[in-house]
């Protein structure tokens, strides 16, 4: 397996785990279960590990841990919402209610049709820089 390969897999898994941890609370808050909370506190400990993992094993430079810390962010940009709002049952274009984030994106792009297909277009861009980024240091 290529560095990029690894590194894509660790960030993806990074970033599901921690939207799967999320779900957990939205089922938690929902039903109340106490499995939730124990399975939140799991997925957390896994995106922790599966994200800093990878800098402990690949010993780097600043420009590729900040190339790395940049592709990271555009690729969380890009599959956070969409991984969340499927794993708990909603569209994933679904914009939440609660968080400052969720009411920053329903200000700047409205809760219409429209404005969550310009929110898709975008996420696709970051989608494509964040892969960039990690191809720019390690070519495929």
């Amino acid at each position: 397996m290529t560095d990029t390969i690894i590194i894509l897999i660790s960030f993806f898994c990074a970033i599901s785990f921690d939207a799967f941890a999320d779900s957990q609370q939205y089922w938690y808050d929902l039903n109340k279960k106490s499995l939730n909370m124990i399975l939140r506190h799991v997925f957390q400990s896994l995106m922790v590990l599966s994200f800093f993992l990878l800098f402990i094993v690949k010993q780097m430079d600043l420009i590729n841990t900040l190339c790395y810390l940049g592709s990271y962010i555009l690729l969380r940009f890009a599959v956070f919402d969409v991984i969340y709002n499927v794993s708990i049952g909603k569209k994933p274009e679904y914009i939440g209610e609660n968080s400052i984030y969720d009411k920053i994106l329903k200000k700047v792009f409205g809760d219409n049709v429209f404005g969550k297909s310009v929110l898709m277009a975008i996420r696709v861009v970051a989608l494509i820089g964040g892969l960039y980024l990690i191809q720019r240091v390690l070519p495929i």
